[in-house]
C-alpha cells in the first residue's frame, strides 16, 4: 500500500473540470466524421476537412445521403449494422469511395452514442502483423508475476512488441489523484521517467472519465490542425454534439501544449481497468506523428485489460493475505489473554508483542507516574504528560489514532521523528492509564516530473497552461507515519476489550494491576538473557546492550554482540558486567554518548585492528524503560558500518567536481582558442587577398598571386573549423540557446541559393529552388536556421560532380509539419552510413569523397540545432546516385502570409 502523498497546489484546478472537453466541435484532422440520420442515412454532421480525404467539401455533402460517397452497397451494409448497435455499441468495416471522389480506403466505425448514429473514418493504414503470436508468451508472463512491477513490466513488453512507439510506460494512479511511472521501455537517448510521480493536474478527472469509457486513445499528431465538424441548420440550435466515445475526437488545448512541452507528437493510451476503476494507464509517445489501425488498437486495448484482470487477481491476494493476518492475530491475542494473569507482560515482551502486531517501533504502559516503555518511544516525562492528555482526547471507547500527533498535541514536534503516529487505547482516567503505540516518521523522498507546486499556470488570458519544465524535482515527504489501516484499529479495539475483561470493570483495579505489570514486565526483560541475546545476534550491525540504574546513576553493559566483538578483537567476558566508562575507550566511542537518553546517528572514524580504519555510523537509542519507585533504562548502541558508502559517496562527488572543472577548462580553452587564433587568421586572411588582388602594386610572378589564393582559403577553412568548433561546444555543454523570433523563410533561402550560386560557379551545377507562392514565415532562430541550410546545401553542392543539379524545395501544408528538402544527384551514401554522419568528425568511408573537403561537424551542429527547435533531420540514398536530405520542423512553427515570395527559380 503506497503512502498518500499530499501537495498543496497554488492554482484551483476545478476549471479544467469544467472544460468542455466532451462537446469540443471539432477532431483530429488526419480523419473524418460524418453525424448521419436514419433510415435515409443522410449526413447531418461532417467536418470539415473532407475535400483533403474524399474530394468534396463539407457544406456540399450535408443533407446529401451517405451514398453518394460509399455507394448503395456500403450504405445497406451499415444500415443492417446499425439495426443491432445499441446505445454505446460500435461496428467496424472497411470503406472505400465510389467515383468521381478520390480514391481512399478507410477504416470506418459506426457508433450509437445518445441518439446519434456517428461515423469514423480513418484512413486505412498497412495491416498489422498478426497479433496472436506473442500473446499466449505475455499472458504467461503476467501468471508468473509476483508483484505489480512484474506484471507492469511484462505489459510495457508485449505493448511495444505491437504497437513499437518510441516510449511505453505504465503510469499508476492513486487516490489522490497522482500517479507514477512504475514500468518503460524507452531509447536510451530519452529522459527516464521510471519512479517519477506526476501531480494531478498531468491527467484530470474528466480525462480520467473519457479516457476508461474509450479503453484506448490515439492522437496522431499533437501539432496538427483540427478539422472542424459543420451541421444543418436545424442540429446547430441544440445542444453540441457529445463525443465522448471518439477517437477521433480533437485533444484539449492543455493537453497538446502539455505534450508539445516535453516533445511528444503522438499517443496512445491504453486503459487499464481493474474491477469498477481506472487503475492506471499503458502511455506510449512518439516523437514523430504516428498512426496505427483499429485492429492494432483492439490489440492493445486487450493487453490493458489483461493486466487489469492479473492486478485485480493480486488485490484480492493481498486483501485476502490482511483477512488472514488480522485472524491470526487475534487467534495469538485471544490465547494469550487465556494464558494466565501476566497478559500484560506479554503483550509488551513476549508474543504477540504489540510491536509486532501494529507494526510499531515503540510501545508504552503508562499508569500515573508509574511507566514502563521499550523500543523507539518520547522521555518518561513526556510518556506521563501525554498519557493525561489522551486520556481526555480519546474516544469515547477509548481509542485514539493520529498518523500525526504534533497536528493535535503540539507538544509532540520534539519528538515527531522516532514519534510521529500514535495508536493508544486509554483504560482509565483517575489516575490516566493507557497503552501506547508509536510508529515513527515516514521520511519520504519523492522525484515528481517537475514541482507539483507549479504544475499548471496562467497564460495572459488567464486559460491554464501546463508547465514548461519536467526536470526532476524532489520533495521530502515528512511529519506522518505510515497510516494506521481500519485492520489496525480494529485489532486494538480487541486488546482494549480483552484487558478490560482480563484486569476488571472497576479503573481502580485496573490501575493497580497496571502497576503490579509495569515491575514484571522489567523484572521479565532483565531476568531473560535469551532475549537479550537473540536481539543483538540477529542482525548484521555492531551493537551493545547497556543497563542504567536511574537511582545511582551506574550504567554497565549487559550484552555485546559477536559482530562487535569481532570487530575490536574483544571477549564478551571483558566487556560484560563492566561500567560503560571503561568500555567505550576500547571502541574510541566518546563519553558523549552517555550524555542523552537517545542522540542522532553520528559518522565516525573508527580504528579496528581487525579490518583497519572504518566509517561508522554511531547512533544511541532506548529500547525499554521502567520509572517509579525502581527506575532503570535499558539502552542500545549501534555501529553500522558505511564505510563503503562514504567512499562511494566521496568519489562520486570528487568525480563530479573533476567533471565540471574539466568541462571549465574546455570552455576557458576554447574562448581563449577563438579570441588567439582568430584575430591572427582574419589577417592572414586579408593579407592574402591584398596580394592576391595586387592592391599595394603589381607581386611579379602569378605563381604568387595562386599561393596568396591558396592561403586565403586555408585560412578561411581553418576559421570556418574554429567556429564549428566552438558552435558544437555550446550545443555539447547545453549553453546554445534559441533566439527566437518570426523571419520571413522565403528571403533566407533565396539570399542563400544566389550565394551558393557564384560559390560552385566553376562547377556549373543547376540549381532549383522551389517555395511557395506566398511568405513563408517561421518562428525559430534565423541565424540557427541558416546554418543549418548553409552546411546542408553546402554538402550538396561538394558531392555533386560538375553539371549535375541540386534542389532545393519547401512544403508547408496547413495541417502538418514544414518539409524543407535538398535533394541532388551526386555521389550518394550507402545506406549503412547514414546513421554515422550525424557524429562529430564522422565522415562517408566512401573513395569518392576523400577528395572533397570537409571537417564532419556540418552535420552533427545540423541535428543539434534542428531538435533545439523540436524538429529532426533525415537522410536517404541509394548509396549509387543522388543524397535526399529532409528538415522537419513542427506546424506550430510555420505559417503562410499572404504576400509576394520568391518566384521559383
Amino acid at each position: 500500500m503506497s503512502q498518500r502523498i499530499v501537495i498543496e497546489h497554488k492554482i484551483d484546478f476545478e476549471a479544467c473540470g469544467r472544460e468542455p472537453v466532451h462537446t469540443p466541435g471539432s477532431i483530429q484532422g488526419y480523419g473524418i466524421l460524418l453525424g448521419l440520420s436514419l433510415p435515409r442515412f443522410s449526413i447531418t454532421h461532417i467536418s470539415d476537412n473532407s475535400f483533403r480525404l474524399i474530394g468534396r467539401y463539407a457544406e456540399e455533402l450535408l443533407d446529401r445521403p451517405l451514398a453518394e460517397v460509399f455507394g448503395t452497397a456500403a450504405v445497406q451494409q451499415l444500415s443492417r449494422a446499425a439495426s443491432e448497435l445499441a446505445n454505446g455499441d460500435h461496428h467496424r468495416c472497411r470503406l472505400e469511395t465510389v467515383p468521381p471522389l478520390l480514391p481512399q480506403a478507410f477504416d470506418a466505425t459506426l457508433r450509437a452514442w445518445r441518439g446519434h448514429w456517428l461515423l469514423e473514418l480513418e484512413p486505412a493504414v498497412a495491416p498489422p502483423v498478426p497479433t496472436s503470436l506473442g500473446a499466449e508468451a505475455f499472458q504467461t508472463r503476467l501468471d508468473q508475476a509476483a508483484t505489480v512491477y512484474d506484471l507492469a513490466r511484462a505489459a510495457v513488453l508485449e505493448t511495444m512488441r505491437l504497437v513499437a512507439y518510441d516510449h511505453i510506460m505504465v503510469y499508476r494512479l492513486f487516490e489522490d489523484g497522482s500517479g507514477e511511472v512504475v514500468a518503460e521501455d524507452r531509447p536510451v537517448s530519452t529522459t527516464p521517467l521510471l519512479g517519477l510521480r506526476f501531480p494531478p493536474h498531468d491527467f484530470p478527472p474528466p480525462a480520467q472519465r473519457l479516457q476508461t469509457l474509450l479503453g484506448v486513445r490515439m492522437v496522431v499528431d499533437m501539432n496538427a490542425t483540427d478539422a472542424k465538424v459543420l451541421t444543418t441548420a436545424q442540429i446547430a440550435q441544440t445542444e453540441p454534439l457529445d463525443m465522448s466515445p471518439l477517437n477521433l475526437r480533437s485533444v484539449s488545448r492543455f493537453c497538446v501544449q502539455y505534450h508539445r512541452n516535453i516533445g511528444v507528437a503522438g499517443t496512445l493510451t491504453i486503459s487499464i481497468p481493474v474491477a469498477d476503476r481506472l487503475w492506471g494507464f499503458i502511455s506510449c509517445h512518439s516523437q514523430t506523428p504516428r498512426q496505427i489501425g483499429p485492429a492494432l488498437r483492439d490489440a492493445a486495448r486487450t493487453v490493458g485489460r489483461r493486466l487489469g484482470q492479473a492486478l485485480g487477481a493480486l488485490e484480492v491476494q493481498r486483501d485476502q493475505r490482511i483477512d488472514q493476518r488480522r485472524r491470526r492475530r487475534a487467534t495469538m491475542l485471544h490465547a494469550a489473554a487465556l494464558g494466565g494473569d501476566d497478559f500484560l507482560v506479554r503483550v509488551m515482551l513476549q508474543s504477540p508483542r504489540l510491536t509486532q502486531l501494529f507494526g510499531a517501533t515503540g510501545a508504552a504502559l503508562v499508569v500515573g507516574d508509574d511507566v514502563f516503555r521499550r523500543g523507539a518511544t518520547p522521555s518518561v516525562d513526556d510518556l506521563r504528560r501525554f498519557s493525561a492528555w489522551v486520556a481526555e482526547a480519546a474516544e469515547p471507547d477509548g481509542l485514539f489514532q493520529s498518523n500525526q500527533i504534533s497536528a493535535r498535541y503540539p507538544s509532540a514536534v520534539a519528538w515527531e521523528a522516532t514519534c510521529c503516529g500514535v495508536l493508544a487505547i486509554v483504560l482509565g482516567h483517575t489516575p490516566s492509564a493507557c497503552l501506547v503505540c508509536f510508529r515513527p516518521e515516514l521520511r519520504l523522498d519523492v522525484h515528481w516530473g517537475g514541482d507539483p507546486h507549479a504544475a499548471v499556470e496562467r497564460d495572459a488570458q488567464q486559460r491554464l497552461i501546463p508547465r514548461g519544465s519536467f526536470e526532476r524535482w524532489r520533495y521530502q515527504v515528512r511529519g506522518q507515519c505510515r497510516h494506521w489501516t481500519d485492520a489496525d484499529v480494529a485489532l486494538m479495539r480487541l486488546v482494549a476489550h480483552l484487558l478490560r475483561v482480563h484486569l476488571g470493570n472497576s479503573e481502580a483495579a485496573r490501575a493497580a494491576a497496571m502497576r503490579q505489570a509495569v515491575q514484571a514486565c522489567r523484572n521479565a526483560f532483565e531476568q531473560n538473557e535469551v532475549l537479550r541475546e537473540e536481539l543483538l545476534a540477529a542482525t548484521s550491525e555492531y551493537m551493545m546492550l547497556t543497563i542504567r540504574d536511574e537511582p545511582n546513576g551506574l550504567c554497565t553493559v549487559a550484552h555485546i554482540n559477536q559482530r562487535l566483538c569481532e570487530l575490536f578483537d574483544l571477549d564478551p567476558s571483558e566487556v560484560e558486567d563492566r561500567p560503560v566508562e571503561s568500555v567505550l575507550p576500547l571502541l574510541a566511542i566518546p563519553m558523549d554518548f552517555l550524555n542523552h537518553a537517545e542522540v542522532p546517528p553520528v559518522d565516525m572514524e573508527i580504528w579496528s585492528d581487525v579490518i583497519g580504519l572504518r566509517t561508522m555510523r554511531i547512533s544511541r537509542t532506548v529500547i525499554a524503560e521502567t520509572a517509579g519507585p525502581n527506575q532503570a533504562r535499558l539502552l542500545l548502541l549501534r555501529l553500522q558500518d558505511v564505510t563503503e558508502f562514504r567512499r562511494t559517496t566521496e568519489a562520486l562527488k570528487a568525480a563530479r567536481e573533476q567533471s565540471h572543472a574539466a568541462e571549465q577548462a574546455k570552455t576557458r580553452f576554447l574562448a581563449n582558442m577563438s579570441h588567439e587564433l582568430r584575430s591572427p587568421l582574419n589577417a592572414i586572411i586579408g593579407f592574402a587577398e591584398a596580394i592576391k588582388s595586387e592592391l599595394m602594386g603589381p607581386v611579379g610572378a602569378s605563381i604568387y598571386r595562386d599561393y596568396a589564393r591558396d592561403i586565403g582559403r586555408s585560412g578561411q577553412h581553418l576559421l570556418s573549423l574554429i567556429s564549428d568548433l566552438l558552435d558544437l561546444s555550446r550545443l555539447e555543454a547545453g549553453r546554445r540557446m534559441l533566439e527566437e523570433q518570426d523571419f520571413n523563410l522565403t528571403e533566407i533561402l533565396d539570399d542563400i541559393m544566389r550565394w551558393m550560386e557564384t560559390q560552385f560557379r566553376d562547377k556549373g551545377l543547376v540549381w532549383e529552388h522551389d517555395m511557395p507562392r506566398d511568405t513563408l514565415v517561421l518562428r525559430g532562430d534565423a541565424s540557427a536556421i541558416r546554418q543549418i541550410l548553409i552546411n546542408l546545401i553546402t554538402n550538396a553542392g561538394k558531392y555533386t560532380p560538375a553539371g549535375g543539379w541540386v534542389r532545393v524545395r519547401a512544403l508547408a501544408p496547413p495541417d502538418g509539419d514544414l518539409v524543407i528538402t535538398v535533394e541532388d544527384n551526386g555521389i550518394g551514401i550507402e545506406p549503412a552510413e547514414i546513421s554515422r554522419l550525424f557524429q562529430p568528425f564522422v565522415r562517408a568511408n566512401d573513395v569518392r569523397s576523400e577528395e572533397i573537403s570537409g571537417t564532419g561537424l556540418g552535420l552533427a551542429i545540423s541535428k543539434a540545432l534542428i531538435e533545439l527547435h523540436g524538429g529532426r533531420i533525415e537522410i536517404a540514398s541509394d548509396g549509387r546516385t543522388g543524397t535526399t536530405v529532409r528538415l522537419l520542423l513542427p506546424r506550430w512553427r510555420h505559417q503562410i502570409r499572404l504576400g509576394p515570395a520568391a518566384a521559383p527559380r
